[in-house]
């Protein structure tokens, strides 16, 4: 599979992606600068699954191996009182029901005064976005650390939660294997971590997902970003959507 043009917009020949198109690469911002220029553009900054379907791809075209800031959001909580971590990807075409791209100027604000993004657990974007996470498999024990590419074709049950996709996880670790990886490790904050993040019964915080770079040896997958990193974007539409636009 490749993209179908060298140049943007960028199409990809992934079944279930095959209706969305992809801007060019921004330079590197920070996250609420990223949703306002992908914004202008009438789109949304790319998801963790979809980001990681553009560089399997891309074959390291328009800076597809740099790391990448991604508009799936990573809720740390606590159920029944165990550290737990949540993906979440927009299902609005403008993305209004996901936090970080309709409150990104709160969540900036919040890191710049407190170095932390704590939202109450009573909040109605929140709970319906734990709702869905659950429903989907989107939910993880946090302290999660490395786990074996061990050759299996089955996906782990983290890179799932991740992606949003078993087909795209399984192909992720293959490319990680591929790439001499031996093992893969989501970074996720600890127990003890989330306690001085302030993250209790009452309230979570909200992080961001990033793609680390093709050539880190560590990690592939990042929930732990604070809001306030900088790192390039990539907006994409969906033209199925009506009244977005198409190319």
């Amino acid at each position: 599979m490749v993209l179908h043009t060298n140049k943007p917009p960028y199409r990809i020949e992934r079944s279930n992606m095959q209706t969305l198109v992809f801007c060019a690469a921004t330079k590197r911002l920070h996250w609420s600068a990223a949703v306002q220029e992908c914004a202008a553009q009438a789109m949304l900054p790319v998801n963790a699954g979809q980001m990681w379907a553009f560089r399997l791809e891309a074959d390291s075209t328009d800076h597809a191996d740099d790391y990448f800031m991604t508009s799936t959001a990573a809720i740390y909580f606590l159920a029944n009182g165990k550290p737990s971590l949540a993906f979440y990807d927009a299902q609005h075409p403008d993305g209004r029901d996901n936090l970080l791209i309709s409150r990104a100027t709160e969540g900036a604000n919040a890191y710049a005064t407190n170095g932390r993004w704590l939202v109450d657990m009573n909040d109605k974007m929140l709970t319906a976005l734990l709702k869905h996470a659950e429903k989907r498999d989107r939910v993880i024990t946090s302290d999660t650390r490395a786990f074996s590419l061990d050759g299996k074709d089955r996906p782990h049950p983290i890179t799932s939660a991740i992606l949003g996709d078993h087909v795209l996880a399984s192909d992720v670790q293959a490319w990680l294997r591929a790439a001499g990886y031996k093992t893969a490790q989501p970074w996720t904050m600890t127990q003890q971590q989330l306690r001085e993040q302030g993250v209790d019964a009452k309230h979570a915080e909200v992080r961001r997902v990033g793609m680390m770079t093709k050539h880190d040896t560590i990690d592939y997958h990042c929930s732990l970003d604070l809001y306030l990193d900088i790192g390039r974007a990539r907006g994409v539409r969906n033209t199925s959507v009506k009244n977005k636009g198409d190319y």
